[in-house]
């Protein structure tokens, strides 16, 4: 991982900015994405299986109209629906960002589809997460599902003033799973330690990622992430500007 703090230090392809950035949590979590993000909306998931087979089975069962794979250096063009595939060497996930911007209508319901229908096809388990800055009181503003072979294994989200909405396991338990902090279950709340618990207990390291948007370009940027560190970086667009 880069390991100097110094925004000017940037390694630039077409497709994928590297920002040199120390992370203040190293190993699974999300804590530096949170940080990098504040409160700006995200969806997401991550797969537990090699980026070739998700970015397959992502474009084949959502019907992706342009495709490309290892874009680091390459130029990608604006489009109206897409999404990033990044796995970093060595790891066991690919993390699929759905949505950095909160550009798409309906994103929190798609993603989740997303996250069932890979686990599905794949075998495998997803951890599906949303955060929607802008939801009314009674919606949910987080909201995380793990799936596991298809079958939703738990479900839990939390209102906009982190209240506990529900929280589903599938086996009928009243308390976390390994999804999720305990304390955030039986507390009601939930705070930015336990949204990098959730990740955490899943062994899934969330590298923290920006989007670069021009009008024209499309440019994803990686921060305290070295080119040395990624597998692979995908492309996925599932409708174009007409």
């Amino acid at each position: 991982m880069a390991s100097k703090d110094d925004p000017r230090r940037a390694e630039t392809g077409e497709g994928v900015r590297f920002v040199s950035r120390q992370l203040r949590r190293q190993g699974p979590g999300c804590w530096d994405f949170l940080d990098l993000f504040s409160d700006k909306p995200w969806s997401l998931l991550a797969v537990r299986a090699p980026i070739q087979e998700v970015t397959e089975t992502y474009a084949e069962t959502r019907g992706a109209v342009r495709r490309a794979e290892d874009m680091v250096d390459q130029d990608m063009r604006v489009a109206a629906e897409w999404s990033h595939v990044v796995q970093l060497r060595g790891d066991v996930w690919t993390i699929v960002y759905r949505d950095l911007r909160q550009w798409f209508w309906g994103d929190r319901y798609r993603t989740g589809v997303t996250g069932m229908d890979l686990s599905t096809f794949l075998s495998t388990r997803t951890v599906v997460a949303t955060y929607d800055a802008a939801s009314y009181n009674d919606d949910a503003k987080y909201t995380f599902e793990v799936y596991e072979d298809g079958r939703c294994v738990e479900e839990i989200r939390w209102l906009k003033d982190g209240e506990l909405l529900f929280h589903r396991c599938a086996d009928g338990g009243k308390g976390a799973s390994e999804a999720v902090s305990r304390e955030a279950v039986s507390q009601e709340t939930v705070s930015q330690e336990d949204l990098h618990r959730f990740f955490q207990q899943q062994g899934v390291f969330l590298p923290p990622a920006k989007l670069d948007v021009d009008g024209v370009q499309v440019r994803l940027e990686l921060h305290g992430v070295d080119r040395s560190d990624v597998e692979r970086v995908d492309f996925l667009v599932f409708e174009e500007i007409e």
